[in-house]
């Protein structure tokens, strides 16, 4: 049965998908050569990941046997070839003659929605393989400044232009791989307790005009938001629940407790020891048990509180586990909720943060 093979030249700037200075940096050795590449089977897939002498090449260009006195060779792309088997001569025909100057006619439909499931396996084999190496050279060698791919499927155009995508039918010629002649673009817009307001304005200029540090926990959640857009989603819980923390921290020590409590509660807790209580209970303890319990649902909802809850536990599982794979849905879940939470403790604690002129969380 022929077989389709995918050609890509992957480049080691996964944020940009540009070729660019980034690099996994070798010493006076680089695998030259698909006999030296890793060869991986993977079902009806195969992926083989090899380097030649021009990934290295930028103001010079070095051979393979000068490259061998150099210290540091920086390689800043791989080569990925990925074979594909079991593919209909019909599929194989549609790919090969693909007419990008038009948009598919209804009738292949059923030919091209099975293109692109071939290019989304295409791309998840190699960019898995390609990610591994990255996190071997970064964990293994500390070159942190290699970042692994976030595949992100509306962008199938991006990758392969990028990747100069190109393929053959066995032995055959080769031909553009190119699934689709447009990528998908999502907006979203941000609420517009986000924007500057009118009334913000005089805070705003009195700040600037001053030398206050930024507000902690706002830094935080801008952060962690950061984050969360560029797929980084097991840092953007980490430095969330960070917020959390300082956000919990602050409204035990300075609590409005004629805001925060009903009349009779204010009297019954003793406030003096709600900070000492916190520190004794530590962040989950006081989330899954005294939050709820000192707290009315009117002032902190359950839904806030459990999307917290289960922000902590992805944290605890992130940094004492090592999950290394979080959701997107989860981590824009667990932002959002402790957004809103800091945003409700502020409401109940008095002293601004670090003497910030508008404590508003976020603003």
């Amino acid at each position: 049965m022929p077989h389709l093979t995918v050609f890509l030249k992957i480049p080691f700037d996964s944020e940009s998908l540009t070729h660019s200075h980034t690099a996994i940096t070798f010493t006076h050795w680089l695998p030259v050569g698909r006999d030296k590449g890793i060869v991986v089977q993977d079902g009806d897939i195969r992926v083989l990941l090899w380097f030649d002498e021009k990934c290295t090449w930028w103001a010079s260009q070095p051979t393979s046997d000068e490259l061998k006195k150099y210290v540091n060779i920086d390689a800043r792309y791989i080569y990925a070839d990925v074979q594909v088997r079991g593919l209909g001569p019909d599929l194989l025909k549609y790919i090969q003659t693909r007419d990008f100057s038009r948009i598919p006619e209804k009738v292949d439909d059923p030919l091209q929605l099975d293109y692109i499931k071939v290019a989304r396996d295409v791309l998840t084999s190699a960019i898995h393989r390609v990610n591994r190496l990255i996190a071997f050279s970064r964990s293994y060698k500390g070159q942190y400044w290699l970042s692994e791919y976030k595949i992100d499927f509306d962008r199938l155009r991006s990758y392969f232009c990028a990747f100069e995508g190109r393929a053959q039918v066995d032995d055959g010629p080769t031909f553009m791989f190119h699934p689709s002649q447009t990528d998908v673009m999502r907006v979203t817009t941000e609420g517009e307790d986000r924007y500057v307001t009118e009334s913000d304005w005089p805070a705003l200029s009195e700040f600037v005009i001053g030398s206050s540090k930024p507000q902690l926990i706002g830094e935080l959640l801008a952060g962690s938001e950061h984050l969360l857009s560029i797929g980084h989603y097991r840092s953007a819980i980490t430095e969330a629940v960070t917020a959390l923390e300082v956000a919990i921290f602050r409204f035990a020590g300075n609590c409005n407790a004629d805001k925060a409590f009903a009349p009779h509660m204010a009297q019954r807790l003793a406030l003096g020891s709600l900070k000492s209580q916190v520190d004794h209970l530590g962040l989950s303890a006081t989330v899954n048990y005294l939050l709820p319990t000192i707290l009315p649902e009117e002032l902190l909802p359950a839904s806030v509180i459990s999307e917290c809850q289960f922000a902590i536990s992805r944290r605890q599982t992130i940094v004492h586990n090592g999950q290394r794979n979080v959701p997107e849905r989860d981590a824009r879940r667990a932002v959002s909720a402790i957004r809103a939470c800091c945003q409700l403790l502020e409401k109940v604690t008095d002293v601004p943060a670090e003497g910030d002129h508008n404590s508003n969380v976020g603003r």
